[in-house]
């Protein structure tokens, strides 16, 4: 009985699967929260990517709505990126932080026309231009829901379409 326990004790065959089995749950722990990184990440570049690529087709095209809001959806290889608010045109000023919106409008020859309108010019005297609004969402549902990920991602962009 002595030499059979000796010689289990220096048996060295299965040492690797008694490792990995001791190590495995840790690997596992460790890998399902950065695949869930990795497809937040991508689906963060989805949700940007089908904003830049309607605030390109409003720039070449002008402004349709349902137009815009088609582009978000089909740029993208995700089926959870929309256009949410939906697209819209608006009259505004070019400041140091960014467009200032004046308000929104049909039509781009609207911007600066109304001499009754406090906000039918810019500082300096400058007429408003006509911009479109873009803004998109996606829903992200992560596969290991123990860490605080963001459940909807944004994303928005602006351009002068006058």
């Amino acid at each position: 009985m002595l030499r059979n326990l000796v010689r289990f004790v220096r048996d060295k065959r299965g040492t690797a699967a008694i490792e990995f089995g001791a190590i495995g749950g840790l690997l596992a722990m460790t890998t399902v929260p950065l695949v869930d990184v990795g497809r937040l990440a991508h689906l963060y570049m989805q949700t940007n990517y089908g904003v830049e690529a309607a605030t390109l087709y409003a720039a070449k095209n002008g402004f349709d709505a349902s137009a815009i809001s088609a582009v978000v959806q089909s740029a993208t290889s995700s089926n959870v990126v929309v256009a949410n608010p939906s697209p819209y045109m608006f009259c505004g000023c070019p400041s140091a932080a960014g467009v200032k919106e004046s308000f929104k409008t049909d039509s781009p020859s609207s911007c600066g026309t109304d001499p009754s309108d406090n906000n039918s010019t810019c500082d300096g005297g400058a007429k408003p231009n006509a911009y479109v609004n873009v803004q998109a969402q996606a829903s992200f549902s992560p596969l290991f829901d123990a860490l605080p990920y963001p459940r909807t991602i944004y994303a928005a962009a602006k351009v002068r379409v006058q």
